[in-house]
């Protein structure tokens, strides 16, 4: 993950404006890590363990141009998955909350997959400290998000 922090929220979710910074936490992903043995130190980090896993929006490092965001990587399969963006953030999702049954009865259930959704900082309009979401009149939006995919 190219990021240092992420976007502070109360025990509702809900954005305060302010950040929390990353180094040394559960949630510093900037160097590899196993997804899994983070989330089993909930107890040392507020966020994951309100949520039982990582939902938080990552506040990308670079926030000017295409720029890499995050890369993924299956140590069963060898599948990497890299994401680069325009947006400034990005919200990571470990599907603590997945148990549905999808195509040809598949079932997928807790931590079955992983999230990445590049954004804007949840709550932006309301939050003069967070990149500004504001559209005038005339004015074009454009984002970019790119995910490649190997084989490692």
């Amino acid at each position: 993950m190219f990021a240092d922090r992420i976007t502070d929220v109360d025990d509702e979710l809900i954005p305060n404006g302010k950040y929390f910074e990353l180094k040394g936490s559960p949630l510093d992903v900037s160097e590899p890590a196993v997804i899994g043995e983070r989330i089993a130190r909930r107890s040392e980090c507020h966020y994951i363990d309100l949520v039982n896993g990582f939902d938080v929006n990552f506040c990308l490092r670079e926030q000017e141009g295409l720029h890499k965001a995050a890369v993924l990587t299956s140590r069963d399969s060898g599948i990497r998955m890299e994401c680069n963006t325009t947006e400034p953030g990005i919200q990571i999702y470990t599907g603590q909350g997945l148990k549905y049954t999808g195509k040809g009865g598949a079932r997928y259930s807790a931590f079955s997959g992983v999230a990445m959704e590049t954004q804007h900082y949840p709550d932006s309009p309301n939050k003069p400290e967070f990149p500004t979401t504001v559209l005038k009149a005339g004015d074009v939006y454009t984002s970019v998000t790119e995910y490649a995919f190997s084989i490692i």
